[in-house]
């Protein structure tokens, strides 16, 4: 953390100002009301916005998409209202949180989260310069835990919040995302705030985004005992999963895979299948393709340049495989609702 510069009164005030303005004094309170609100990083840090999606019925979005000019410590305090468990979901990492009072450092990696209610924290952000971070942070009001027949009123006894809080720690381990909360994700960096119809299925997007979580983090190694997988055996292929993420350009065989993750090819496959809902490169193909649309929709590259990241060396077949998924031509996938200079 030493090579990183830190913006104090005794450095540029300047600088200091306008990270303070900009994304360390945005509220965290969930209010009354739905509301859009953005806030966008002045020119001399660097490129970005903060997006602020609140929800009366107690949700709140925050979308920090940026990138700094310079290496970057925001401090600030979480001030978080009192029983709000929180989410951080990224799209592009690069990014590591401080949570000094636990003694933890969050690693941000690209498609993962965390999830937990640690109030009052004293937190530190640091970014490097000249890297894409896409955070989205899910502030989520322990209100919409305890509505449902068989849960708890007592949170302490609420599965519910239970998953999601952290429990006694406060905090759950990070995971990677499923593909399908990667494209929940992308769909509501894309969605249009225009009319109450569109509020409508965002909500109904940050649901499936909260339960997909839920189910996540509530499947437990013990969980997994109708799959009839030893634990052991899901550990190793869930870290199958991560190194064929990590290797998405140049993906192993299945029998280098089963090798990495020291576990025998036939329960690699069939575990895989049944953990995740679909064979290892039926997965592999929808996160390229997730990974994809995510890097042309934004802008940060090109075509050619997206589908070579994603491991397609065929530019034809690479298309066909996009507009089979998305409907449309990948050279007309643009951002129609959501740009740096929005």
């Amino acid at each position: 953390m030493s090579n990183l510069k830190k913006f104090t009164r005794n450095d540029t005030i300047k600088n200091y100002e306008l990270i303070d303005e900009t994304l360390a004094v945005l509220p965290f309170k969930i209010d009354d009301k739905n509301y859009l609100s953005v806030e966008h990083l002045p020119e001399q840090l660097g490129r970005g916005l903060a997006k602020t999606i609140n929800f009366r019925n107690g949700f709140r979005i925050i979308n920090f998409d940026l990138i700094l000019n310079e290496n970057t410590q925001i401090n600030y305090h979480n001030r978080l209202p009192p029983n709000t468990g929180v989410g951080a979901l990224s799209l592009f990492g690069n990014s590591i949180t401080d949570l000094s009072s636990i003694k933890t450092k969050l690693d941000h990696k690209s498609n993962n989260s965390y999830w937990g209610y640690v109030p009052g924290e004293k937190c530190a952000s640091i970014l490097p310069a000249g890297k894409r971070c896409n955070m989205l942070y899910f502030y989520i009001n322990q209100k919409r835990f305890n509505t449902f027949p068989d849960t708890a009123e007592d949170m302490e006894a609420n599965p519910l919040w239970n998953i999601l809080s952290g429990k006694a720690r406060g905090l759950c381990d990070g995971r990677s995302m499923s593909v399908a909360n990667i494209q929940l994700l992308n769909s509501i960096l894309n969605q249009p705030l225009k009319s109450s119809l569109d509020w409508f299925f965002l909500e109904l997007r940050v649901m499936e985004i909260l339960g997909n979580s839920i189910n996540d983090y509530g499947r437990e190694s013990s969980d997994f005992s109708n799959l009839r997988i030893p634990p052991m055996d899901i550990e190793k292929i869930q870290n199958a999963r991560d190194i064929l993420i990590n290797r998405i350009d140049d993906p192993p065989s299945i029998i280098e895979l089963s090798e990495l993750s020291g576990i025998n090819e036939f329960k690699l496959k069939k575990g895989f299948k049944q953990i995740f809902g679909t064979t290892i490169y039926g997965y592999l193909r929808e996160y390229r393709l997730e990974k994809s649309f995510s890097l042309i929709e934004s802008g940060e590259m090109n075509v050619t340049e997206a589908a070579i990241t994603v491991g397609y060396s065929n530019i034809s077949a690479f298309s066909t495989a996009f507009r089979k998924k998305y409907g449309v031509n990948p050279v007309k996938c643009r951002k129609k609702y959501y740009t740096w200079n929005q």
